[in-house]
């Protein structure tokens, strides 16, 4: 399961095609992640993780996330297509300091 980092942003045309309302980061092109892959932490959970408030917008955090699959199913579509989704409830995280050879993977 595990393995190098991916980048999950949309592809242009998936961006242009996206139709469910997103409150994710976006442009005039439409969102850049799909809807789900942002993650926040309020003040209590900052307080856990031993967060300050001293971050700017655009600054790389990286973590680490241990969580259990809740739900997985997977649907066929009448043009034989198969759709499949797996969530995933995080349930413990750790702020990791970047190595020296994390270099945006």
């Amino acid at each position: 399961m595990a393995g190098k980092m991916v980048d999950l942003a949309l592809s242009e045309e998936e961006r242009a095609d996206f139709g469910v309302p997103c409150a994710l980061q976006s442009d005039d092109a439409g969102p850049i992640y799909p809807y789900g892959m942002k993650v926040c932490f309020h003040r209590a959970e900052m307080d856990k993780l031993g967060l300050e408030d001293d971050c700017d917008v655009g600054d790389i955090v990286y973590l680490r996330v241990m969580g259990t699959v809740t739900s997985v199913s997977s649907n066929k579509r009448g043009d034989g297509t198969k759709d499949s989704t797996i969530e995933v409830q995080i349930e413990k995280v750790s702020v990791l300091e970047p190595r020296p050879d994390d270099d945006d993977e």
